[in-house]
Protein backbone atom coordinates (compact mmCIF):
# COMPACT_ATOMS: atom_id res chain seq x y z
CA UNK A 1 0.00 0.00 0.00
CA UNK A 2 2.75 2.49 0.88
CA UNK A 3 4.41 2.38 -2.52
CA UNK A 4 1.04 3.15 -4.08
CA UNK A 5 0.42 5.98 -1.64
CA UNK A 6 3.80 7.42 -2.54
CA UNK A 7 2.58 7.76 -6.13
CA UNK A 8 -0.58 9.66 -5.15
CA UNK A 9 -0.45 13.46 -5.37
CA UNK A 10 -1.46 15.40 -2.24
CA UNK A 11 -0.28 12.52 0.00
CA UNK A 12 2.82 13.11 2.14
CA UNK A 13 4.72 10.23 3.73
CA UNK A 14 6.71 10.94 6.91
CA UNK A 15 9.04 8.35 8.44
CA UNK A 16 9.18 7.87 12.20
CA UNK A 17 10.99 5.05 13.93
CA UNK A 18 9.01 1.85 13.39
CA UNK A 19 6.32 3.40 11.20
CA UNK A 20 5.38 5.58 8.26
CA UNK A 21 2.78 8.31 8.58
CA UNK A 22 0.61 9.09 5.55
CA UNK A 23 -0.96 12.56 5.57
CA UNK A 24 -3.46 14.10 3.16
CA UNK A 25 -5.08 17.33 4.44
CA UNK A 26 -7.25 17.60 1.31
CA UNK A 27 -9.03 14.33 2.29
CA UNK A 28 -9.06 14.46 6.10
CA UNK A 29 -11.58 11.65 6.67
CA UNK A 30 -10.23 9.13 4.18
CA UNK A 31 -8.64 6.53 6.42
CA UNK A 32 -6.01 4.98 4.14
CA UNK A 33 -4.37 8.35 3.39
CA UNK A 34 -4.38 9.56 6.99
CA UNK A 35 -3.11 6.42 8.70
CA UNK A 36 -0.08 5.40 10.73
CA UNK A 37 1.41 2.32 9.08
CA UNK A 38 3.41 0.21 11.50
CA UNK A 39 4.09 0.58 15.23
CA UNK A 40 5.89 3.88 15.96
CA UNK A 41 8.45 3.72 18.74
CA UNK A 42 7.37 7.26 19.71
CA UNK A 43 3.62 7.53 19.15
CA UNK A 44 3.57 11.12 20.38
CA UNK A 45 6.06 12.16 17.69
CA UNK A 46 3.85 10.57 15.04
CA UNK A 47 0.73 12.26 16.40
CA UNK A 48 2.48 15.62 16.39
CA UNK A 49 2.77 15.39 12.59
CA UNK A 50 -0.99 15.01 12.27
CA UNK A 51 -1.82 17.71 14.80
CA UNK A 52 0.35 20.15 12.84
CA UNK A 53 -1.67 19.31 9.72
CA UNK A 54 -5.02 19.49 11.53
CA UNK A 55 -5.69 15.76 11.07
CA UNK A 56 -6.82 12.84 13.22
CA UNK A 57 -4.98 9.71 12.04
CA UNK A 58 -6.09 6.10 11.98
CA UNK A 59 -4.07 3.19 13.35
CA UNK A 60 -4.50 -0.56 12.88
CA UNK A 61 -3.22 -2.89 15.57
CA UNK A 62 -3.58 -6.47 16.72
CA UNK A 63 -3.95 -5.16 20.26
CA UNK A 64 -5.75 -2.31 21.97
CA UNK A 65 -5.30 1.44 21.88
CA UNK A 66 -7.55 2.32 24.84
CA UNK A 67 -7.21 6.10 24.61
CA UNK A 68 -8.33 6.04 20.97
CA UNK A 69 -11.77 5.66 19.42
CA UNK A 70 -12.35 2.14 18.15
CA UNK A 71 -13.56 2.28 14.53
CA UNK A 72 -13.98 -1.44 13.85
CA UNK A 73 -12.31 -4.56 12.51
CA UNK A 74 -10.52 -4.40 9.17
CA UNK A 75 -9.94 -7.57 7.14
CA UNK A 76 -7.13 -7.90 4.61
CA UNK A 77 -7.87 -10.34 1.78
CA UNK A 78 -5.82 -11.82 -1.06
CA UNK A 79 -5.98 -14.44 -3.77
CA UNK A 80 -5.01 -15.43 -7.29
CA UNK A 81 -6.21 -13.06 -10.05
CA UNK A 82 -9.03 -15.10 -11.58
CA UNK A 83 -12.66 -14.01 -12.04
CA UNK A 84 -15.58 -14.25 -14.48
CA UNK A 85 -16.46 -11.36 -16.76
CA UNK A 86 -18.44 -8.56 -15.07
CA UNK A 87 -22.22 -8.51 -15.60
CA UNK A 88 -22.36 -4.71 -15.88
CA UNK A 89 -20.61 -2.19 -18.09
CA UNK A 90 -17.32 -1.11 -16.51
CA UNK A 91 -15.20 1.63 -18.08
CA UNK A 92 -11.61 2.48 -17.29
CA UNK A 93 -9.89 5.84 -17.63
CA UNK A 94 -12.82 8.21 -17.19
CA UNK A 95 -11.01 10.20 -14.53
CA UNK A 96 -13.48 13.05 -14.20
CA UNK A 97 -16.43 10.63 -13.99
CA UNK A 98 -14.52 8.48 -11.49
CA UNK A 99 -13.78 11.46 -9.23
CA UNK A 100 -17.36 12.71 -9.38
CA UNK A 101 -18.76 9.25 -8.65
CA UNK A 102 -16.30 8.53 -5.84
CA UNK A 103 -16.84 11.75 -3.88
CA UNK A 104 -20.61 11.37 -4.27
CA UNK A 105 -20.46 7.77 -3.07
CA UNK A 106 -18.38 8.52 0.04
CA UNK A 107 -20.16 11.78 0.83
CA UNK A 108 -17.05 13.93 0.45
CA UNK A 109 -17.23 17.62 -0.50
CA UNK A 110 -17.16 18.35 -4.21
CA UNK A 111 -13.90 20.25 -3.69
CA UNK A 112 -12.16 16.88 -3.20
CA UNK A 113 -12.72 15.85 -6.81
CA UNK A 114 -9.48 17.39 -8.10
CA UNK A 115 -7.06 15.35 -5.92
CA UNK A 116 -9.11 12.19 -6.49
CA UNK A 117 -9.00 12.69 -10.26
CA UNK A 118 -5.18 12.95 -10.05
CA UNK A 119 -4.68 9.58 -8.31
CA UNK A 120 -1.87 7.57 -9.91
CA UNK A 121 -3.89 4.41 -10.42
CA UNK A 122 -6.11 2.67 -12.94
CA UNK A 123 -9.56 4.11 -12.29
CA UNK A 124 -12.84 2.36 -13.10
CA UNK A 125 -16.52 3.28 -13.15
CA UNK A 126 -19.40 0.76 -13.22
CA UNK A 127 -22.65 1.79 -14.87
CA UNK A 128 -26.21 0.82 -13.88
CA UNK A 129 -28.97 1.75 -16.33
CA UNK A 130 -26.54 4.09 -18.05
CA UNK A 131 -25.68 5.96 -14.85
CA UNK A 132 -22.27 6.00 -13.10
CA UNK A 133 -22.99 3.86 -10.06
CA UNK A 134 -19.71 2.76 -8.51
CA UNK A 135 -16.03 3.60 -8.54
CA UNK A 136 -12.94 1.52 -7.86
CA UNK A 137 -9.18 1.78 -8.35
CA UNK A 138 -6.49 -0.75 -9.22
CA UNK A 139 -2.86 -0.28 -8.16
CA UNK A 140 -0.27 -2.56 -9.78
CA UNK A 141 3.28 -2.98 -8.45
CA UNK A 142 5.76 -5.84 -8.07
CA UNK A 143 3.39 -8.47 -9.43
CA UNK A 144 0.57 -7.54 -7.05
CA UNK A 145 -2.71 -5.88 -7.95
CA UNK A 146 -4.39 -4.03 -5.12
CA UNK A 147 -8.13 -3.33 -5.32
CA UNK A 148 -8.84 -0.09 -3.50
CA UNK A 149 -11.08 2.96 -3.22
CA UNK A 150 -14.33 1.11 -3.87
CA UNK A 151 -17.55 3.02 -3.31
CA UNK A 152 -21.10 3.02 -4.68
CA UNK A 153 -23.55 5.90 -5.05
CA UNK A 154 -26.11 5.37 -2.24
CA UNK A 155 -29.25 5.19 -4.37
CA UNK A 156 -27.68 2.58 -6.68
CA UNK A 157 -26.35 0.21 -4.05
CA UNK A 158 -27.37 -3.42 -4.24
CA UNK A 159 -27.38 -3.40 -8.06
CA UNK A 160 -24.10 -5.24 -8.60
CA UNK A 161 -21.75 -2.33 -9.24
CA UNK A 162 -19.08 -3.45 -6.80
CA UNK A 163 -19.17 -7.07 -7.94
CA UNK A 164 -18.62 -5.88 -11.51
CA UNK A 165 -15.77 -3.60 -10.45
CA UNK A 166 -14.08 -6.38 -8.48
CA UNK A 167 -14.27 -8.79 -11.41
CA UNK A 168 -12.99 -6.26 -13.96
CA UNK A 169 -10.07 -5.19 -11.78
CA UNK A 170 -9.08 -8.79 -11.02
CA UNK A 171 -9.12 -9.61 -14.73
CA UNK A 172 -7.07 -6.51 -15.56
CA UNK A 173 -4.58 -7.36 -12.79
CA UNK A 174 -4.14 -10.80 -14.35
CA UNK A 175 -3.69 -9.24 -17.79
CA UNK A 176 -1.02 -6.95 -16.30
CA UNK A 177 0.96 -9.99 -15.15
CA UNK A 178 0.00 -9.95 -11.48
CA UNK A 179 0.31 -13.23 -9.60
CA UNK A 180 -1.67 -12.00 -6.60
CA UNK A 181 -4.47 -9.56 -5.87
CA UNK A 182 -5.19 -8.00 -2.50
CA UNK A 183 -7.77 -5.74 -0.94
CA UNK A 184 -9.32 -4.85 2.40
CA UNK A 185 -12.72 -4.13 3.91
CA UNK A 186 -14.50 -3.77 7.21
CA UNK A 187 -15.01 -7.18 8.77
CA UNK A 188 -18.58 -8.39 8.29
CA UNK A 189 -19.40 -5.74 5.67
CA UNK A 190 -21.07 -6.21 2.30
CA UNK A 191 -17.81 -5.08 0.72
CA UNK A 192 -15.99 -7.98 2.37
CA UNK A 193 -18.67 -10.44 1.29
CA UNK A 194 -18.30 -9.22 -2.30
CA UNK A 195 -14.53 -9.79 -2.17
CA UNK A 196 -14.92 -13.27 -0.69
CA UNK A 197 -17.46 -14.22 -3.34
CA UNK A 198 -14.86 -13.21 -5.94
CA UNK A 199 -12.56 -15.92 -4.57
CA UNK A 200 -10.33 -13.89 -2.27
CA UNK A 201 -9.61 -15.11 1.25
CA UNK A 202 -9.07 -13.36 4.57
CA UNK A 203 -5.37 -13.19 5.42
CA UNK A 204 -5.68 -11.38 8.76
CA UNK A 205 -7.92 -9.01 10.69
CA UNK A 206 -6.81 -5.92 12.60
CA UNK A 207 -8.65 -3.46 14.78
CA UNK A 208 -8.85 0.07 13.40
CA UNK A 209 -8.58 3.02 15.83
CA UNK A 210 -8.82 6.76 15.30
CA UNK A 211 -6.97 9.34 17.34
CA UNK A 212 -9.06 11.26 19.90
CA UNK A 213 -10.07 14.87 19.37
Amino acid sequence: MLQWLDRMPHVRLEHVEGAICALCPSLPDLDFVNRIYGAPADLEAALALYRAAGLRPWLETLGAAPAWKRVGEHAVVAGIPAAPEPDLEVREGEREVFARTFVQAVGAPDAHRAPVEAWDARLYVAYVDGRPAGAGALYVADGIGHLANAATVPELRGRGAQTALIRRRILDAAAAGCELVSSGATDGSQSLRNLLRAGLEVVYVKTAWRAPE
